[in-house]
């Protein structure tokens, strides 16, 4: 739902100039490379993939909440907020590799089949609810133009949850461990 918004969304509501919005996609960008490249593996590798999953999906729930409450005259603000949408780039992959190493390899291509159509329906009903129902039940005078984003961080809550409890149903990989001769040191956390 943010991608296919915040086009729109920052330059009617927040009055965001072109150059600026622009600008703001490419810290996300940068700031998405960072993270992935450097951030993850060290968050990953200190906390375990679980608690990262979680502190991914709260940043991206914070990243909502807090752009929902911009406005106009707080615009510039989103290169701060922003970090949260970067560093909340982090639980598609985690996610993804969790579930695929809990799968036997001949149940791959259904896992990722499953991936690619939920991924394909959010693409096509978060846009229309957005687009549709949203901005424009929101978009009057004095109305909270954020709903849209507000409604995006509320959704984000049970994923939060959901993650914190796997949890009790995965394997915790010693990463000193990986890549040795020995034998892997699995341990249930």
């Amino acid at each position: 739902m943010m991608v296919s918004t915040l086009d729109f969304y920052c330059q009617k509501f927040l009055k965001m100039d072109k150059r600026f919005y622009i600008l703001l996609g490419m810290v996300w960008a940068m700031e998405s490379l960072f993270i992935l490249a450097v951030v993850q593996p060290f968050l990953t590798r200190r906390f375990g993939e679980i608690t990262t999953l979680t502190f991914s999906f709260a940043s991206l729930s914070m990243f909502y909440l807090l752009f929902s409450l911009l406005t106009p005259s707080t615009w510039a603000l989103a290169y701060a907020v922003i970090t949260f949408f970067a560093v909340g780039s982090m639980c598609y992959p985690i996610a993804v590799g969790l579930a695929a190493r809990e799968l036997p390899p001949q149940q791959q291509g259904t896992l990722q089949g499953a991936m690619s159509i939920l991924e394909t329906l959010a693409k096509i009903f978060a846009p229309l609810l957005a687009s549709e129902v949203l901005i424009p039940k929101f978009k009057g005078e004095g109305q909270f133009h954020g709903m849209v984003y507000f409604v995006a961080s509320m959704l984000m809550l049970p994923g939060i949850c959901w993650s914190h409890g796997l949890t009790k149903y995965t394997s915790y990989v010693d990463p000193d461990k990986v890549g040795t001769d020995s034998q892997i040191s699995v341990e249930t956390q």
